[in-house]
């Protein structure tokens, strides 16, 4: 396994897990207060995990996955768009 597939991997598993407690929030009917509050946190503290991992990743020598990371951090951060699995 090379470092791009570790990454990869951690990568996946923290888009997943920001996907699925994103679904939980809207099928549990989370009062909206209580819904953007939730939201906008689990949203800033994955784009903080996933800025953390492009760092990682250009410090393995994995430039072009850490400027994909990146800009998905970026991307989740300033618009909310949820990022796709790699």
């Amino acid at each position: 396994m090379t470092h791009a597939d570790s990454i990869k991997d951690i990568y996946n598993g923290l888009v997943q897990k920001y996907q699925y407690d994103v679904t939980c929030l809207r099928e549990n009917n989370t009062p909206d207060n209580t819904h953007y509050f939730m939201n906008a946190k689990h949203r800033e503290s994955t784009s903080f995990k996933l800025h953390t991992l492009a760092h990682f990743a250009h410090d393995l020598g994995e430039p072009e996955l850490a400027g994909s990371i990146l800009n998905a951090a970026a991307q989740l951060g300033a618009d909310a768009q949820i990022p796709a699995p790699m």
